[in-house]
Protein backbone atom coordinates (compact mmCIF):
# COMPACT_ATOMS: atom_id res chain seq x y z
CA UNK A 1 0.00 0.00 0.00
CA UNK A 2 2.91 2.10 0.64
CA UNK A 3 4.07 2.04 -3.18
CA UNK A 4 0.89 3.90 -4.13
CA UNK A 5 0.66 6.19 -1.99
CA UNK A 6 4.42 6.86 -2.64
CA UNK A 7 4.69 10.35 -3.89
CA UNK A 8 8.15 11.33 -3.94
CA UNK A 9 9.15 8.20 -5.09
CA UNK A 10 6.61 8.65 -8.06
CA UNK A 11 8.13 11.75 -8.92
CA UNK A 12 11.77 10.76 -9.24
CA UNK A 13 11.08 8.04 -11.26
CA UNK A 14 9.67 10.56 -13.31
CA UNK A 15 12.70 12.35 -13.02
CA UNK A 16 14.74 9.72 -14.33
CA UNK A 17 12.58 8.83 -17.07
CA UNK A 18 12.67 12.79 -18.29
CA UNK A 19 16.25 12.13 -18.00
CA UNK A 20 16.57 9.33 -19.97
CA UNK A 21 14.38 11.24 -22.90
CA UNK A 22 16.61 14.02 -22.88
CA UNK A 23 19.26 11.99 -23.67
CA UNK A 24 17.43 10.12 -26.19
CA UNK A 25 16.38 13.30 -28.06
CA UNK A 26 19.73 15.21 -27.68
CA UNK A 27 20.65 16.49 -31.31
CA UNK A 28 17.05 16.88 -32.00
CA UNK A 29 16.68 20.04 -31.15
CA UNK A 30 12.61 20.75 -31.05
CA UNK A 31 11.90 17.51 -29.64
CA UNK A 32 14.68 17.97 -26.78
CA UNK A 33 13.53 21.63 -25.54
CA UNK A 34 9.78 20.30 -25.28
CA UNK A 35 10.94 17.49 -23.20
CA UNK A 36 12.96 19.86 -21.18
CA UNK A 37 10.07 22.10 -20.87
CA UNK A 38 8.12 19.16 -19.26
CA UNK A 39 10.71 17.71 -17.16
CA UNK A 40 10.49 21.25 -15.41
CA UNK A 41 6.42 20.16 -13.95
CA UNK A 42 6.69 16.35 -13.18
CA UNK A 43 5.20 17.02 -9.69
CA UNK A 44 1.99 17.50 -12.35
CA UNK A 45 2.63 15.02 -14.31
CA UNK A 46 2.12 12.05 -11.46
CA UNK A 47 -0.59 14.47 -9.82
CA UNK A 48 -2.88 14.29 -13.35
CA UNK A 49 -1.62 10.48 -13.41
CA UNK A 50 -2.53 9.79 -9.74
CA UNK A 51 -6.23 11.34 -10.05
CA UNK A 52 -6.47 9.76 -13.50
CA UNK A 53 -5.91 6.18 -12.18
CA UNK A 54 -7.69 7.19 -9.45
CA UNK A 55 -11.05 8.23 -10.68
CA UNK A 56 -11.30 5.55 -14.14
CA UNK A 57 -10.52 2.87 -11.13
CA UNK A 58 -13.02 3.61 -9.05
CA UNK A 59 -15.48 3.79 -11.74
CA UNK A 60 -14.27 0.66 -12.73
CA UNK A 61 -14.67 -0.59 -9.24
CA UNK A 62 -18.31 0.48 -8.92
CA UNK A 63 -19.56 -0.25 -12.26
CA UNK A 64 -20.35 2.55 -13.60
CA UNK A 65 -19.43 3.85 -16.84
CA UNK A 66 -17.34 0.92 -17.47
CA UNK A 67 -16.87 1.08 -20.96
CA UNK A 68 -15.77 4.81 -20.88
CA UNK A 69 -13.44 3.79 -17.26
CA UNK A 70 -11.66 1.12 -19.54
CA UNK A 71 -11.24 3.31 -22.94
CA UNK A 72 -9.30 6.01 -20.95
CA UNK A 73 -7.35 3.11 -19.12
CA UNK A 74 -6.39 1.27 -22.08
CA UNK A 75 -5.10 4.97 -23.71
CA UNK A 76 -3.46 6.29 -20.25
CA UNK A 77 -1.91 2.90 -20.30
CA UNK A 78 -0.11 2.70 -23.97
CA UNK A 79 0.80 6.38 -23.01
CA UNK A 80 2.35 5.99 -20.35
CA UNK A 81 4.16 2.51 -20.78
CA UNK A 82 5.61 3.91 -24.02
CA UNK A 83 6.92 6.93 -22.18
CA UNK A 84 7.81 5.58 -18.59
CA UNK A 85 9.05 2.34 -19.54
CA UNK A 86 11.23 2.91 -22.61
CA UNK A 87 12.93 -0.58 -22.29
CA UNK A 88 14.56 -0.19 -26.39
CA UNK A 89 16.77 3.11 -24.54
CA UNK A 90 18.60 0.47 -21.92
CA UNK A 91 20.77 -2.48 -21.76
CA UNK A 92 20.91 -5.55 -19.43
CA UNK A 93 19.35 -5.55 -15.98
CA UNK A 94 18.30 -2.44 -16.45
CA UNK A 95 16.29 -3.14 -19.76
CA UNK A 96 14.74 -6.85 -18.61
CA UNK A 97 13.18 -4.52 -15.70
CA UNK A 98 11.79 -2.22 -17.80
CA UNK A 99 10.29 -4.73 -19.81
CA UNK A 100 8.69 -6.48 -17.32
CA UNK A 101 6.90 -3.27 -16.33
CA UNK A 102 5.83 -3.00 -20.06
CA UNK A 103 4.79 -6.11 -20.60
CA UNK A 104 2.68 -5.54 -17.55
CA UNK A 105 0.95 -3.06 -18.12
CA UNK A 106 0.15 -4.09 -21.71
CA UNK A 107 -1.17 -7.08 -20.24
CA UNK A 108 -3.33 -5.11 -17.90
CA UNK A 109 -4.36 -3.62 -21.43
CA UNK A 110 -5.88 -6.93 -22.93
CA UNK A 111 -7.94 -7.36 -19.57
CA UNK A 112 -9.76 -3.99 -20.39
CA UNK A 113 -10.23 -4.85 -23.60
CA UNK A 114 -11.40 -8.20 -22.75
CA UNK A 115 -13.62 -6.33 -19.93
CA UNK A 116 -15.24 -4.00 -23.08
CA UNK A 117 -15.98 -7.16 -24.93
CA UNK A 118 -17.72 -9.00 -22.01
CA UNK A 119 -19.19 -6.16 -20.17
CA UNK A 120 -22.55 -7.26 -20.64
CA UNK A 121 -22.15 -10.87 -19.36
CA UNK A 122 -20.25 -10.09 -16.41
CA UNK A 123 -23.29 -8.22 -14.70
CA UNK A 124 -24.39 -9.09 -11.17
CA UNK A 125 -27.75 -8.31 -11.98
Amino acid sequence: MQQIFDYEGAQAHIVRMFDTLQMATLGIGPLYDIVDFLGQFSWIIVLISLVDQLVWGILLLIGRWVRLASVMLILYLIFWSTLTHPFWVYDGLHREEELFYFIQNIALVGALFQLIAYRKQCTLS
